[in-house]
């Protein structure tokens, strides 16, 4: 089966049932998907690009994200994972002006979540919620969470992610 944009989300699940709790770990909206009515009807109805627009990531990252589980990327998916990687990955030379390590109130392992099997969207999502105008959440991970970056930019969040050693961290900041 050929993932695209028009992928009816009933389809890929009959297809990669296994794909179903990584929805769900993208936005609570997906939970929905438990539901067998829902799924039998508004699943088969609602095709990749429409769910990633109600959920506020981009379609292209979506696929790449449900491509990479399943292990089918290719070379073209990898530069778009690259190129999206890029567009969040700073050098310390070119920090932004609101990064202050004294700021940082908040911070958070994903790859200590990930290996226990718990959900890290769910927990940076509510610490985020948390956090007060100027505050800086870290969190650290094994690669750019970029779908995460993007649900919590299109929030109005600001964001970053550095590599440090063979971890990224990634920073999310309320506009104060």
């Amino acid at each position: 089966m050929e993932i695209t944009p028009q992928t009816k989300v009933a389809e890929l699940l009959d297809a990669f049932p296994q794909l179903e709790e990584k929805l769900i770990s993208l936005s609570p909206a997906f939970k929905k998907l438990n539901n067998p009515i829902l799924r039998n009807t508004i699943a088969k109805v609602t095709s990749l690009e429409q769910a990633a627009s109600m959920v506020g990531i981009r379609t292209d990252d979506l696929i790449l994200q449900l491509k990479s589980l399943l292990g089918i990327t290719d070379a073209d998916d990898k530069a778009k994972i690259e190129a999206r990687e890029s567009e969040y990955l700073l050098d310390e030379g070119s920090l932004p002006d609101w990064y202050n390590k004294g700021v940082i109130t908040g911070r958070f392992d994903a790859t200590a979540a990930l290996d226990k099997g718990d959900n890290p969207l769910r927990s940076v999502n509510n610490l985020a919620r948390e956090l007060e105008n100027g505050g800086i959440l870290e969190i650290r991970s094994l690669f750019v969470p970029v779908p995460m970056l993007e649900i919590l930019k299109g929030k109005g969040f600001e964001v970053f992610s550095i590599k440090r050693g063979e971890d990224i961290f990634s920073y999310i900041r309320r506009k104060s």
